[in-house]
């Protein structure tokens, strides 16, 4: 007996659904398991394995996950594959035990730890900053493809972590977030993929992302809970001012000091030469690299 956490389907490369389609499931023990649904049984089993379903599941293949194997949505050796005589039976909720959500939260700080390693995806939970600067932007990659990309930030009320959400993530999370009434947003990103970009951790999502704003779960309780101590919400909500960029000259920019690391300043100065053993830019476009 398991329940329907989350489903999802993975699209072309030119954004098609496949008919095929993937599902989280949890038992009364809280484990959870990723199962996959090939497209010659995915018309029959999809109506019973609608996400918050509680039912009974029969005749299906267990497989061990291969080392190469990346992505994984759950910590859990095993997956699970349903095929044309799986058998799936309804259960009535009455008196079930199974949770209607579970997450494996990493903390802001050991995402570092296993950003780029790619082997399993993961649950994170933040404060977004700044909501109303969530904006929707068209690029053209360096194939020519198009795509939507939506940046934001979210803190844990000591560090913040960049998230970047691309096509239809992207397209809805900043209409979601300006719907929500209570402020500040605490958000819920699941089955996330933790990367860097610039020497920073980014969380970019996946077919198997989804989100939850403001979600009845006792951790954003808790956060909500931490956000009505006046020092924390101020630590964790307020917005690092930048100085006006000053037009300086080079002779003046070295006689900064540590209280100017990371200052904005304009100069105007000719090229005399370039360095090429150090790295002297940053990559900001996403699109062309």
């Amino acid at each position: 007996m398991v329940r329907v956490l989350r489903n999802w389907r993975g699209t072309t490369k030119i954004g098609e659904p496949f008919k095929s389609f993937n599902v989280i499931l949890m038992d009364n023990k809280d484990v959870k398991i990723h199962a996959f649904i090939s497209g010659n049984c995915a018309d029959d089993l999809e109506l019973h394995l609608r996400v918050g379903n509680v039912c009974s599941i029969t005749n299906f293949d267990v497989q061990t996950y291969k080392t190469e194997d990346k992505f994984r949505c759950v910590d859990n050796d095993m997956h699970l594959t349903f095929k044309k005589d799986t058998k799936i039976k309804d259960i009535e909720e009455k008196g079930q035990t199974i949770p209607l959500e579970c997450f494996d939260f990493y903390d802001h700080n050991e995402l570092i730890k296993i950003a780029n390693k790619n082997v399993y995806l993961t649950d994170v939970i933040g404060i977004v900053k700044n909501r109303e600067d969530v904006e929707l932007r068209d690029l053209v990659n360096r194939l020519g493809q198009r795509n939507l990309q939506s940046k934001f930030a979210i803190t844990d009320g000591s560090s913040n972590v960049n998230v970047t959400f691309w096509d239809d993530l992207a397209k809805k999370i900043g209409h979601d977030l300006m719907q929500q009434i209570e402020d500040p947003v605490i958000i819920i990103i699941t089955s996330c993929k933790v990367g860097t970009w610039n020497d920073q951790v980014d969380i970019s999502n996946v077919a198997a992302t989804t989100y939850f704003l403001n979600h009845e779960h006792h951790s954003v309780k808790e956060i909500r809970k931490m956000l009505s101590n006046p020092n924390f919400a101020k630590k964790a909500l307020q917005a690092k001012r930048k100085k006006k960029a000053e037009l300086m000259t080079i002779a003046d920019i070295k006689k900064l000091g540590k209280e100017s690391i990371e200052a904005e300043v304009i100069t105007h100065a000719n090229i005399q030469s370039v360095e090429e053993t150090n790295v002297w830019y940053y990559s900001i476009c996403t699109g062309c690299k």
